[in-house]
């Protein structure tokens, strides 16, 4: 009895974890931008959800 193999799907799995990895890696940058923004740009938010400037900060 002879078995036939096949190939493996693992190519496609791989290609997914590449992609997911460099969304990962991209979205990881992005949110450390946003941080280096946020602590380096004198700009806020009022109560009003209005952006001011703020020269104190």
């Amino acid at each position: 009895m002879r078995v036939n193999f096949k190939e493996s799907t693992k190519r496609s799995v791989k290609k997914e974890r590449t992609l997911q990895f460099t969304l990962n890696v991209i979205g990881i940058f992005m949110f450390i931008g946003v941080l280096i923004r946020w602590w380096t740009v004198p700009f806020a938010v009022s109560n009003d959800l209005q952006i001011y400037y703020n020269p104190d900060f």
